[in-house]
C-alpha cells in the first residue's frame, strides 16, 4: 500500500494518474536490473486503488 499526494498528483484525474503509475512499475518491473533479482521475482503486482479494480501489470 502506497500512498501519494503532491499539488501535481491532486490536479490529475484518477485514471490518468493510475496510469502513470503503471507505466512506472512497468518500466521498473521491465529493467534487466530487476527482472529477476527484486522482492517482485516471481510474485504477481497490481496498481489500483481501494474501491476500484486492480490492474495486473505482472
Amino acid at each position: 500500500y502506497l500512498e501519494l499526494s503532491g499539488p501535481g498528483i491532486k490536479a490529475m484525474e484518477w485514471q490518468e494518474f493510475q496510469d502513470m503509475i503503471v507505466k512506472i512499475v512497468s518500466d521498473y518491473l521491465g529493467t534487466s536490473a530487476n527482472a529477476n533479482t527484486s522482492v517482485f521475482a516471481g510474485r504477481v503486482v497490481t496498481v489500483g486503488f481501494d474501491d476500484g479494480q486492480l490492474v495486473r501489470v505482472k
